[in-house]
């Protein structure tokens, strides 16, 4: 199978000023002008629980904090790691976490509205999901997330199988609960999913981490829609070969794509320094702006 290729360097990077108790950024979600992320701090011991951030329209701080009430997931209020942000078409927030792993659902005020969870899964919320992710590494549960119309688009960090490159696309209908699948081969074994957004119904944009310096971005077409006992092969149509050259080591954990520009957005807790040590909460985050291919 052969690609297009196009180095990519970024036409912008964008420095993000915010507080550094709130941790590290994951995931990117755009909405009525503004884009917004969740924080991963998440401490039992320090009492900290999510937030959402929405950015202010220069993309150099933060506009609002929308503090996450878990009030209503009383059993382990601190138990959950959000590495992806959506945000449906009436204002609803999404977040996929990993350790469940498990989708949230909040209204716009940040209300613990459901939680989605695999079947036979210990914790308290709504079980839909398949069985066996219940016994996958906690470290490697859904890692990105997106939305278009009623649709909820995910996947996990890695195979579910070692040394695999075999990784699933999941398609939730947000009315009906209905899951749809597709097999999805990741570049190699070592390869981790970092984001996913859609363009359509019928295309995805999928940012894998292919090294510490190194990120494809590949747009797939998407066949019918498959049943939940079948996982149909997809279309690997081209990839944007991104190579980031940075002596912090940016690790994105977001991404956007708006008017033919894809945004990435770091998660900040992974920052190092230029002697390789790593900084501890560090008060900015970068977001990387490209212009993506006309071919």
């Amino acid at each position: 199978m052969s690609f297009m290729i196009f180095p990519c360097l970024a036409q912008k990077n964008i420095q993000i000023q915010h507080s550094s108790h709130l941790g590290g950024f994951s995931g990117l979600s755009f909405f009525k002008g503004h884009f917004y992320t969740v924080t991963d701090r998440t401490s039992k011991r320090k009492k900290t629980t999510p937030a959402i951030l929405q950015l202010t329209k220069s993309l150099t701080g933060v506009k609002n904090i929308i503090q996450l009430d878990l009030e209503k997931h009383k059993s382990q209020p601190y138990h959950i790691d959000p590495e992806g942000l959506a945000i449906d078409s009436s204002g609803d927030f999404w977040i996929a976490e990993e350790l469940g792993p498990s989708l949230l659902h909040f209204n716009s005020e940040g209300k613990l509205k459901q939680r989605y969870l695999p079947i036979d899964s210990p914790s308290e919320g709504r079980k839909i999901f398949p069985k066996y992710l219940n016994s996958i590494d906690k470290n490697r549960g859904f890692e990105s997330l997106s939305s278009l119309n009623n649709f909820l688009y995910f996947m996990l960090q890695t195979s579910n199988v070692k040394n695999s490159i075999a990784n699933t696309i999941f398609i939730l209908d947000i009315n009906t609960n209905k899951l749809s699948y597709y097999a999805y081969p990741m570049d190699h074994p070592k390869a981790k999913i970092a984001a996913i957004k859609a363009l359509s119904t019928s295309a995805l944009l999928i940012l894998e981490r292919i090294s510490k310096k190194q990120y494809n971005i590949y747009q797939v077409d998407l066949p019918t829609p498959s049943s939940e006992k079948e996982k149909r092969s997809i279309k690997l149509k081209k990839v944007l070969y991104l190579m980031i050259k940075s002596p912090t080591k940016t690790k994105y954990e977001g991404m956007e794509f708006q008017q033919g520009h894809i945004y990435l957005l770091e998660d900040n807790d992974y920052r190092t320094n230029t002697t390789g040590q790593k900084q501890k909460e560090a008060s900015s985050s970068i977001m990387s702006s490209f212009k993506a291919p006309s071919t």
